[in-house]
């Protein structure tokens, strides 16, 4: 950006000479040492000072940049965060459901136990014809 601006500006005084010879208005197409000097010096800190804001400029990008994937996370953050704590209490019902079953299977295995304990009479099978 610098040596941009500074090449714009020195040929920018080169090219305003050399209109300035061809209607008459300067006796040479070229500028003047002093006027080159001058020129070249203001084109030189004209070119710092475009350096300088276009780097802050570029800063100030960066900075929103960096700021919108920081939001973007933390958005990423609060819904995973939710997620989880749905995904929690899905499991706590889950475990609660897993409980009660393994509560219910034990009663039907005393059951089973109890019924198979009890003494039964036995009956001989009829004979099929």
């Amino acid at each position: 950006m610098w040596i941009g601006v500074f090449v714009v500006l020195v040929g920018a005084q080169w090219i305003v000479w050399l209109v300035l010879n061809v209607i008459g208005w300067s006796d040479t197409w070229y500028p003047p040492l002093m006027a080159i000097q001058q020129w070249s010096i203001f084109a030189f800190f004209a070119g710092a000072i475009a350096f300088g804001w276009l780097m802050m400029w570029r800063s100030a990008l960066d900075e929103r940049e960096k700021q919108g994937a920081y939001l973007a996370m933390q958005a990423e953050i609060d819904e995973l965060a939710i997620a989880l704590e749905e995904a929690e209490e899905e499991n706590a019902d889950l475990r609660l459901r897993l409980d009660r079953e393994q509560v219910d299977l034990k009663e039907q295995y005393v059951q089973m136990q109890g019924v198979m304990a009890q003494p039964r009479p036995f009956v001989p099978l009829a004979q099929r014809p």
